[in-house]
């Protein structure tokens, strides 16, 4: 269970565990890991024969119990995987054995980067990097550790490693996703139900509930962001204005933009968002870099007529706080207030509701107060074109997702003969305390209710309760979404926009460091000479025979690793060393015998001999063991084809 493979073979297991939603099939596969390691038993032997049958079992069960239960059967062979690797775990492994469940345990890590996208990656990744050397180290150990040889412990290499991990972070700096990739492909149309399925079917699976981010707006005072409106309401069936009245938004910016609020956006998702832009409040000018000829509705919500992906999508409009319409047209009127005929039930619900308040908008507003206070937020409500009738959701099961607010208010005040609609969009109410860009997840998704008012115009509600109570700062769950929200912006989403942020923070940043040092300069001064006094005293007093027996510790590790590989090649020359022989005595048996490379075993032999069993100093040196273990390694390589031949 200690083996570094048995653990990365667990992390492997996990990983395809997070391949379901949820954690049922990863907390199972973690619990199949550890019934295998701790087998009480004697080892199962088990054919390979079985193994393969195994495999198959796996990929076809995996598959058809995924199918059934909603879950992606794009990695079914995966949990064939896992179960071959579980009935390994019952048995001693070979050598050979061992390299299959690494090159296994690699697979299901693979499936870890695909399917995990949070901070959740993070621990992944750190387990993979701890626990992978370990492995590959004790594979390499079964490999030379003969009889009274083992390899010494070699320290881990940090200035190849810190190498490397810069190589990295410049690398995944400087070319950001995107950058490198084909893009303007134009894709004309997109998907417009996307936003819909998402918002009305929230267990749909796929991206409902997923942090990965869609686009980042700044601005001030950033509302709802509209996408549809769903204003016609036919069968029981909400459904989209078929003939909206449309205007020609203009790209250039306005002149005076006084009394205007500015809006900057990027577009993480461009093919989610298909032919829409969300935006909030009036919008009187807009400009972007991957859409043409852009329009508003009536419902102030905009479309384009076509939109193709960039690695950077951008755009930026401008919005009037102060437009209402005044006036509705009378065909509008007629539409806005489409509703079923109300059971006698659900009017002597509304009539105890509203009691004896008469004026319309205080009416929506009991209305949106009474769902918030009396309901419950629950993800997992049908769809707005297959809803539960109107009186069972207000008088029975009284919970529900966003959308079953926001519907229900609409049908309410139609009832009441108030024009409404429901609106569907985001709400971007997370915002980063450095960049100021708030970012708007598939998760963010969200409707709500917009009601009409004579001589006040277009009033926003929103019925759907509070999701969650403000949480203190301390509490570990916000911590969690803190850093799930830092690692799909600065590492999922990472783009060329968000490079540029960063480098402008980032130099922001070294500027004020600069600054803070030049004020204090005095007093890092002295603490830079204290540090430097106290490392030359620690120097000095450090003990000259503890730094030989370290220099001399190393030196025995590097020879007995040359040692054990140079046995390992005259094995495969056909001298095997007896486990009673020491080491001058099989060299002497290899002279007898008139092996080949008998002065490259001699200098091997040597080095070895005086450091293990003799004293510091050697006559041979490490390239010149390092340059006779090559010698003999191509010996043996000459050999072996000639064997083949």
């Amino acid at each position: 269970m200690k083996s570094a493979l048995n653990l990365l073979i667990l992390l492997g297991f996990i990983c395809q565990g997070l391949t379901w939603d949820g954690y049922a099939l990863m907390l199972a596969n973690i619990a199949l890991w550890l019934v295998c390691v701790n087998w009480p038993r004697r080892p199962v032997n088990i054919p390979q024969a079985v193994e393969g049958l195994v495999l198959v079992a796996g990929y076809v069960g995996g598959y058809l119990l995924a199918k059934a239960s909603g879950q992606s059967t794009h990695f079914a062979l995966g949990h064939g995987i896992t179960l071959v690797q579980a009935v390994r775990l019952l048995r001693p492994l070979t050598p050979r054995d061992k390299r299959f469940s690494l090159v296994a345990a690699f697979l299901h890590l693979g499936v870890g980067c695909t399917v995990v996208i949070d901070f959740r990656f993070v621990v992944i990744l750190l387990g993979a990097v701890w626990l992978i050397p370990v492995a590959l180290r004790e594979l390499a150990g079964d490999d030379y550790v003969v009889s009274g040889v083992v390899p010494g412990r070699q320290r881990f290499a940090w200035g190849q490693f810190t190498l490397l991990f810069l190589c990295a972070v410049l690398v995944f700096t400087f070319f950001p996703r995107g950058l490198l990739g084909s893009g303007g492909v134009p894709s004309f149309g997109g998907n417009q139900s996307s936003l819909l399925d998402t918002t009305m079917d929230p267990t749909g699976g796929g991206a409902a509930q997923s942090g990965r981010v869609i686009f980042e707006v700044q601005g001030d005072d950033v509302g709802y962001l509209r996408a549809f409106a769903l204003s016609e309401y036919v069968d029981g069936m909400w459904s989209v204005d078929k003939r909206p009245a449309l205007r020609r938004l203009d790209l250039i910016p306005p002149d005076s933009r006084k009394g205007h609020k500015f809006r900057s956006v990027r577009v993480k998702n461009a093919p989610h968002l298909g032919r829409t832009l969300p935006t909030d409040g009036h919008v009187i000018a807009l400009g972007g870099n991957f859409f043409n000829y852009p329009l508003q509705d009536n419902h102030e919500t905009l479309r384009v007529t076509t939109a193709w992906s960039v690695p950077s999508g951008v755009y930026e409009y401008w919005t009037d706080t102060t437009f209402s319409r005044k006036t509705l047209y009378p065909q509008e009127l007629r539409e806005l207030t489409q509703h079923p005929e109300p059971s006698p039930a659900v009017e002597q619900w509304l009539t105890n509701v509203l009691g004896n308040v008469t004026q319309p908008l205080e009416q929506a507003r009991k209305l949106e107060r009474y769902f918030q206070e009396n309901f419950t937020y629950r993800i997992g409500a049908p769809r707005l074109n297959r809803l539960d009738p109107l009186e069972e959701f207000l008088l029975e099961t009284k919970e529900g997702h966003c959308e079953r607010y926001a519907s229900s208010l609409a049908l309410l005040l139609r009832m009441q003969g108030i024009p409404s609609r429901v609106m569907v969009g985001y709400v971007a109410d997370q915002q980063n305390i450095m960049t100021g860009w708030r970012p708007v997840r598939f998760k963010d998704a969200h409707a709500w209710t917009e009601a009409w008012f004579a001589g006040t115009g277009w009033v926003q509600f929103d019925a759907t309760p509070r999701r969650t109570m403000q949480r203190s700062i301390w509490d570990p769950a916000r911590w969690l979404e803190e850093a799930d929200f830092v690692w799909n912006v600065y590492v999922v989403n990472f783009d060329a926009p968000s490079q540029r942020e960063l480098m402008r923070v980032g130099t922001q940043s070294v500027g004020e460091v600069f600054g803070w040092v030049h004020t204090h300069a005095n007093w890092l001064t002295g603490i830079i000479v204290v540090l430097m006094a106290g490392a030359l005293w620690r120097k000095r007093k450090l003990n000259p025979e503890l730094v030989a027996a370290r220099k001399r510790q190393k030196r025995l590790a590097h020879a007995a690793n040359q040692y054990g590989r140079m046995l390992a090649a005259f094995e495969k020359l056909g001298f095997t060393r007896a486990p009673q022989q020491t080491p001058l005595e099989f060299l002497g048996a290899l002279r007898q015998a008139t092996a080949p490379a008998l002065p490259e075993a001699e200098v091997i032999t040597q080095h070895f001999c005086a450091l293990r069993y003799g004293a510091d100093d050697t006559a041979v040196t490490e390239p010149e063991v390092d340059g006779a273990l090559e010698k003999l390694k191509k010996m043996t390589n000459v050999q072996a084809r000639m064997t083949k031949e």
